[in-house]
């Protein structure tokens, strides 16, 4: 029997607390969900691997989240992407 295979989800979080609590919740719920705090380790493993969805923070050390955004978009147009942010301005939102 083959069993179904868990949706893969990267969280590209800097607060170590919240990207606890996401991968927590995550992986109760049943996915296969990775934490990285970097936003430069984020686009990495972003293009480089296979993931159902990206939960992305905008301020991250390295590089911010809307920068990720725009260059997975350009190499990997489909991909699943969830922007996280504290930020609320009416450009940030528009922007993300």
């Amino acid at each position: 029997m083959i069993k179904d295979a868990k949706a893969r989800i990267l969280v590209v979080e800097d607060d170590a607390a919240l990207l606890g609590g996401l991968l927590d919740v995550l992986v109760f719920n049943g996915y296969d969900a990775r934490g990285v705090e970097d936003g430069g380790q984020g686009l990495s493993e972003g293009l480089e691997e296979q993931f159902d969805l990206i939960i992305l923070d905008v301020m991250l050390p390295t590089l911010d989240g809307f920068s990720i955004c725009g260059e997975i978009r350009k190499k990997k147009p489909g991909q699943g992407i969830i922007i996280i942010t504290a930020k609320g301005a009416e450009d940030d939102i528009v922007t993300g």
